[in-house]
């Protein structure tokens, strides 16, 4: 799911495999990230790497497709140049573990690059034929809920290597326009790369708290720089629409398709009653949230499906999931809920339920009105009857732009850096 800017060519895929005199390439970009808990994939081609290495002559380096943008990793927490500090002084999720290492597995990032002795210090080399984007290796992403939902931090925190798992000791970021984020964050605006390039270069943040980041965040910190995905945000914390996104939740349990379910659904075949059985289904906890409460009211029994307690006789999760023509993602304690990804996985077109959910990536990149069906928190006892005036046709083309968007942009870590990714690219592109 990495997002290529042109082929490789053979002598890239050659060049990451090359040894000489016991030197390996990739061996020796391990030592380039402080951070000796991550590694880089040996099976994705590293064009910066190639190309600022040693061992290539210049006349080699010519042949080097390098890609038009570069994503650089700062050094401030987790990839601090001290390793024991990384990992005794700032703790990590497993959410932004495995989205730490997507962004460092795609074929855009360099990990030669040193932020502080480098971009920090003033001594950027800065092409302004680049877009530059940039991660900032500090905890953002608290995820109390993913991957194991017990609501606790430390039973979804990162111990690879010892690392901390109090999330409350020197933690700067635990909410974004809190003090030492805040400064965190500027200090990247104002570092000589946004300086020499400012139209170029990108910071990219994950927002994972449940509410959403600090209301008025945006009126302290306005920068267009500053991409903020947020995992549960609405227009009411002031997201700049030109700068502000959804972050994709994360599936717990996704369903896997076989080729013959992939190839109903580009065949049409989903829409018979014999492949989808199920008009509406939801299988969840009811908890505090009012429209789970509501659509308790629409269970039939037969084509309708809304279930809190123990599952469905003779059906799995998945089975459900798969045998669905619309499948409902409410909004519980908080605005966004796993069950959207989870839905998409099994393609089968969600039904959101949560006013003002601020969706995954750039409007332009994803049209959710082409997928995904929203339904007013308070018209939830409706739903069937909404459901029922969209015809087979028009399911089959939601199903089939949901499905490719899921196996795009939400299938993995790599999908969702890559969605993020683009978004950038499209609002920057936008703002011309």
């Amino acid at each position: 799911m990495n997002e290529h800017h042109g082929a490789a060519s053979p002598s890239q895929s050659h060049l990451r495999h090359h040894q000489g005199g016991g030197y390996h390439l990739l061996q020796e970009a391990q030592y380039m990230l402080n951070d000796r808990t991550m590694r880089l994939s040996p099976f994705v081609d590293r064009p910066w790497l190639h190309f600022n290495s040693n061992i290539l002559s210049e006349s080699a380096k010519k042949d080097i497709h390098l890609p038009k943008r570069k994503l650089i990793l700062t050094d401030f927490g987790w990839n601090h140049p001290n390793a024991t500090k990384g990992l005794s002084e700032f703790p990590r999720s497993l959410r932004s573990r495995e989205l730490l290492q997507a962004f460092i597995d795609h074929p855009d990032f360099d990990p030669t690059v040193s932020w502080t002795r480098e971009m920090a210090a003033g001594n950027a080399t800065v092409d302004p034929a680049l877009q530059y984007v940039v991660l900032m290796d500090i905890e953002t992403c608290f995820e109390s809920n993913y991957p194991n939902p017990v609501e606790q931090y430390q039973a979804n925190a990162d111990t690879q290597g010892g690392r901390l798992v109090n999330f409350k000791v020197q933690n700067p970021c635990s909410g974004i326009g809190l003090g030492g984020c805040h400064d965190l964050v500027g200090s990247i605006l104002v570092s000589s790369l946004f300086q020499k390039h400012p139209n170029g270069s990108s910071l990219m943040y994950f927002e994972c708290s449940g509410n959403g980041f600090a209301r008025g965040y945006r009126k302290i910190n306005p920068s267009l720089d500053l991409f903020i995905f947020s995992l549960s945000s609405a227009p009411h914390r002031q997201l700049l629409t030109a700068s502000d996104m959804g972050l994709p939740p994360p599936p717990p349990h996704p369903v896997w398709l076989s080729f013959q379910q992939r190839q109903a659904i580009r065949n049409c075949e989903s829409e018979s009653p014999q492949h989808r059985p199920y008009l509406f289904t939801f299988m969840g906890k009811l908890g505090r949230s009012q429209v789970r409460q509501k659509l308790k009211a629409i269970h039939n029994g037969k084509d309708v499906l809304v279930t809190y307690s123990g599952g469905i006789a003779n059906e799995t999760y998945s089975s459900v999931l798969y045998k669905s023509i619309f499948s409902g993602a409410p909004r519980g304690d908080n605005l966004f809920s796993y069950r959207f990804t989870e839905v998409l996985s099994a393609g089968a077109i969600p039904v959101v339920y949560a006013d003002q959910w601020v969706l995954p990536f750039h409007q332009k990149l994803v049209d959710w009105g082409k997928c995904a069906v929203v339904i007013p928190e308070k018209n939830a006892r409706q739903t069937v009857d909404i459901l029922g005036q969209i015809d087979p046709a028009q399911r089959c083309r939601m199903r089939q732009y949901c499905y490719d968007i899921y196996l795009k942009y939400m299938v993995n870590p790599e999908a969702h850096i890559a969605g993020m990714l683009k978004s950038i690219e499209v609002a920057r592109k936008d703002r011309l």
